[in-house]
Order: structure tokens, then C-alpha cells, then sequence
């Protein structure tokens, strides 16, 4: 097993500050200011809108103001110079009035990198504005973290502002931690684990913060459970919520109900954790194997595949974990190459375990820049490769001959129209990556006829 460790933020998705601002903007009616020159936002603004699926206003007229510069989304103070010099505080005084008179739920005030260091006090600024919009200001420091480093310290600061009442608690209802807005088809994965859930008579009564309503968010005290779904999201929002308000939780080693190992264990702890009955959880188990097994068998009996079948996976380390697991010991592939861009310390000591158990000489890539991870790729040379949009325009440079498969499984994903109901997660997210696999080996198969 060869690792890398490379520089945290050095490949091309969101930082910290995108982090921070998709806490906000993954809000219902919420809005994430991003107090910061312009080359801030243009990026940040286009993923926020094209990764909600509940959209916003397609009237260029409705955000024809200075701030938003055509975007929907994100709206900048598009500070200059001369900002630096004598402060943000007239910049964002005038665009607050403007947010607070659109009827948003919140607004999340994030400072870029350069304003967080000099000094301006944006909360008192705020507070004195008097706005009947609840503002939140996340000052924060660090930007040269991940993306999840700024979802999850902004998602805190979010909950401290609003300080969720003390409600009655629901014995079957859990909140999910760890589903944000720059996640791959993150609204699918939320309507399929609810489905999924619902089976058990469990409710999933709040998502910090993907598409949640800010009064789920006050109400999240009357869930019994918080369950983390993916530990790079919300690891650090279940211990604040346990910590602060005694609430209890539940995090795996294999962290996110990706593959069917992984869904099945994750389902049957929340059940457990609930005292509820698991059965209807196995059922739902039973039927997804029926359906996957007689697949695997029809094409196994024609091809002998997808059995040893080399695979590169990049994209987070929980749902690597997940994924491995089931790519690897269920399906019999082998991995080659494991690029994981936001890392959890669980996640990851479980992959480190899992491959050094199985003798696996895989290529454990943290933080790879997409030089590295194109080295990567070309010295192991798998047959199939699962990432996100970056790593298909890695592979698109390779000639066509030599070029491996792509399925599409991790964020940032683009270009493609989904109305259909395809998630990752869950029971049908299992049977959505086997589909897509077997039908890009099906393509391999016959072309090596």
C-alpha cells in the first residue's frame, strides 16, 4: 500500500469558504453572504445554484442588484483595495438591506480570507443594523482548510446563534447530520434513507443543513437520535449537539450507508440505537440482494466480471470506506488507486485497516492534487475509475485506447439533466452504482470481443 498525504485544499473543488457558505445556502430561504472581492463568489455562487434541485428565480430581474452580479446564488460585498484599508462595514451595511427586505429565512455572513484579518466587528455592525432577518456572522480563519472544515464550523456557529428550544422528544425520530449541499445528488440520497427509514415507523426530523427549513433546525432538540451520516460533515455537529444539549449519537467506523454491507449495518444500528424492531430493515436487505445477485449472476455467467476487476475510487473517506467495502468484498474487484478528498480520522483508519488486512496494494492518496492523482492513475492503470467530473476530465485526456471507464459517484458532478429518481445511498443507492457498473463493463466486455 503506497499513501500520499498531500496539501489540505490543493485540489479543484470548494475550500473552506465554499464550505462555510453551502452551510447557509443549503438552508431553506437561506442565503450566504461572502464578504470578499468578487474571485470569491463567481465559483461559489454557480455550484450553490446548480446543486439545489428545489431552484431559485429565473428572473435575471429579481437579482439585478450590485451584489449578485447575475448569480442567483451567494451574493459579495466585492470588496477592493481600498476595503482593505478602511473596512468592509459600508459594502455590507448596504447589501444586509438589500438581503433583508427579500424575505430570506437567515442570512450566514462569511468573511473571506483576507477580511477575516482586519478586525472589522461585523457582529456589532449587525446588531446595531436592526434588520428583521436573523443574521449570523461566521468570522472565520483558516480558509486553507476543506471544504467539510468550513461546512461544519459555520453549521456550529449556525446553531449557537439559534439555540434550538427544548422540545419533547419523539422516541422514533432522528436528526441526520453530515448531508450538505456540495454533495453528489444530495437531495436523492435524503429522499431514499427517508424511504428507507420510514419502513421502521423512524422519522428523520432534521438535515443540518441540506435543504432543511430553519424551524426544523430550531425543533432538532425533539429528535431521539442524531445520526452521523458522513463524519467529515458532521462528526464535530453531534459531539457540539451531545456536549450542549445531552443529545446522544450514532457514528460507524464504516460511517455512510453507501454499498450494501455498509447500508445494512447502518440501518440495523439506528434501529438498535432506537430500540425498534430491525426486521423490516432485513426485508428491504433481502430484496436488494434478490435483485443484485440475479444481476451479478447473468452477467458473471457471460463475461467472468466484474470478479477482479482493478478500480480506482475519489471522493470522500466515508464513502470510500463504504464503498470498498462493497466493490471489494462483495463484488470481488480490487482496488488500485483510493483518492479521498475530505477525511475523516475513522473512515480513514478503516480503510488503512481494510487494505492492510486483505494484503492490498492499493494507492491511499490524501489530499491529492490532480497531478499527483493523474500519476497515480496512469502507473496503476485501472480498469474502471469512480470519482467526480474533475476525475472524467483527467481520464478525457488520456488516449481514447488506453482511457478506463468513468462512472460518476462522487461531487462535483455537472452536465447531466437527473428527474429520475437515482440516488447513492440507501437501498436503491446500492443498486444505482451496480447498475452503472455493470453496464460500463457490459461496454468493455463487448468491445474486447
Amino acid at each position: 500500500m503506497a499513501d500520499f498525504t498531500g496539501s489540505r485544499g490543493t485540489h479543484l473543488r470548494p475550500d473552506a469558504l465554499g464550505g462555510a457558505v453551502a452551510a447557509f445556502e443549503g438552508v431553506r430561504g437561506g442565503v450566504g453572504v461572502i464578504n470578499a472581492p468578487t474571485g470569491c463568489k463567481f465559483g461559489i455562487g454557480w455550484a450553490a445554484d446548480v446543486q439545489d434541485p428545489f431552484g431559485s428565480s429565473l428572473d435575471p430581474m429579481d437579482y439585478s442588484e450590485q451584489f449578485y452580479f447575475g448569480q442567483a446564488r451567494a451574493p459579495s460585498t466585492a470588496l477592493d483595495g481600498m476595503d482593505y484599508v478602511y473596512g468592509s462595514s459600508p459594502k455590507l451595511k448596504d447589501l444586509l438591506r438589500v438581503l433583508d427586505s427579500k424575505g430570506h429565512s437567515i442570512i450566514g455572513v462569511v468573511n473571506g480570507p483576507g477580511t477575516a484579518l482586519i478586525g472589522d466587528d461585523l457582529r456589532s455592525l449587525v446588531k446595531n443594523l436592526e434588520l428583521r432577518t436573523p443574521v449570523v456572522v461566521s468570522d472565520l480563519t483558516g480558509f486553507m482548510g476543506c471544504m467539510a472544515d468550513g461546512f461544519q464550523k459555520a453549521t456550529l456557529e449556525l446553531l449557537q446563534a439559534l439555540a434550538p428550544e427544548e422540545r419533547p422528544i419523539q422516541p422514533r425520530r432522528i436528526n441526520l447530520l453530515g448531508p450538505m449541499l456540495f454533495q453528489k445528488d444530495w437531495a436523492m440520497d435524503l429522499r431514499e434513507l427517508r424511504s428507507n427509514l420510514a419502513v421502521m415507523g423512524i422519522e428523520v426530523g432534521c438535515v443540518l443543513t441540506a435543504g432543511e427549513g430553519l424551524e426544523n433546525i430550531r425543533q432538532l432538540r425533539s429528535a431521539a437520535l442524531n445520526v452521523v451520516t458522513q463524519e467529515e460533515y458532521g462528526g464535530q455537529l453531534a459531539a457540539f449537539l451531545e456536549k450542549s444539549y445531552g443529545m446522544p449519537f450514532l457514528s460507524l467506523d464504516v460511517l455512510s450507508p453507501y454499498g450494501i454491507e455498509a447500508t445494512d449495518v447502518w440501518g440495523r444500528e439506528v434501529a438498535r440505537a432506537l430500540g425498534v424492531s430491525g426486521e423490516p430493515w432485513e426485508l428491504s436487505s433481502q430484496r436488494t440482494r434478490k435483485k443484485a445477485v440475479h444481476a451479478l449472476a447473468r452477467f458473471a455467467t457471460r463475461t467472468g466480471l466484474p470478479r477482479g476487476v482493478p478500480y480506482a475510487f475519489v471522493g470522500d473517506s466515508s464513502q470510500a470506506a463504504s464503498w470498498t467495502l462493497f466493490l471489494t468484498d462483495y463484488l470481488g474487484m480490487r482496488p488500485v488507486v483510493l483518492g479521498l478528498h475530505e477525511v475523516g480520522e475513522r473512515s480513514l483508519a478503516f480503510l488503512k485497516h481494510f487494505l492492510r488486512e486483505r494484503n492490498l496494494s492499493a494507492d491511499l492518496l490524501v489530499h491529492p492534487d490532480q497531478y499527483v492523482l493523474q500519476e497515480s492513475l496512469r502507473e496503476r492503470s485501472p480498469w474502471v475509475v469512480l470519482g467526480s467530473r474533475f476525475e472524467e476530465q483527467i481520464l478525457l485526456s488520456w488516449p481514447s485506447q488506453s482511457r478506463p471507464l468513468f462512472i460518476e459517484a462522487a461531487y462535483p458532478g455537472w452536465g447531466k439533466v437527473r428527474l429520475t429518481h437515482r440516488p447513492l445511498m440507501g437501498w436503491d443507492g446500492c443498486l444505482t452504482l451496480l447498475e452503472d457498473l455493470i453496464n460500463a463493463l457490459q461496454v468493455h466486455s463487448t468491445a474486447s470481443l
